[in-house]
């Protein structure tokens, strides 16, 4: 037991949301290292406005369940090339593609996301867009409510 967190407005749809995700992606009674310490954490960003602290909690569920890939090495094992494009394939693979191709990254931002580096803006914008496609991937597609609440209140997801 701990102080109560205050969340408000979007913050505490995101608490919602850390509840949503930790029910479908955490199978019941599985000792998960570091969970509690990670969604207290990501409570207290949430209460402060930020949202790093919920990307990596993002993470650490999607690693657990599997579903987080390799964000340094592409499909074939070699370390990403910083100026090339790469593409997440079938949600656990990187792929180079055409710099102009749809939903590709430089190796660069990549390696960042690899090294769960959430500090600026664009970094966070990716994240939020990985993170997103791994959780509905791991769900199974399934609805997620808080998601919709955000967008139904008109609220920054």
């Amino acid at each position: 037991a701990g102080a109560r967190i205050p969340l408000q407005a979007q913050w505490l749809i995101g608490g919602l949301y850390l509840n949503e995700i930790s029910q479908y992606l955490v199978p019941e009674g599985l000792q998960l290292e570091g969970l509690f310490v990670a969604y207290t954490d990501a409570l207290v960003g949430l209460a402060s406005g930020k949202i790093g602290p919920l990307r990596s909690y993002e993470r650490l569920i999607l690693e657990h369940a599997g579903y987080y890939p390799m964000l340094d090495r592409d499909h074939e094992g070699r370390p990403l090339q910083g100026t090339e494009t790469y593409r997440l394939h079938n949600g656990q693979q990187l792929v180079a593609v055409e710099a102009s191709g749809p939903d590709g990254l430089l190796g660069s931002d990549w390696s960042v996301l690899s090294d769960c580096l959430y500090d600026d803006a664009v970094t966070l914008r990716q994240a939020k867009w990985l993170h997103r496609s791994l959780v509905d991937q791991a769900s199974g597609g399934r609805r997620l409510f808080s998601r919709e609440l955000l967008q139904t209140q008109g609220l920054p997801e």
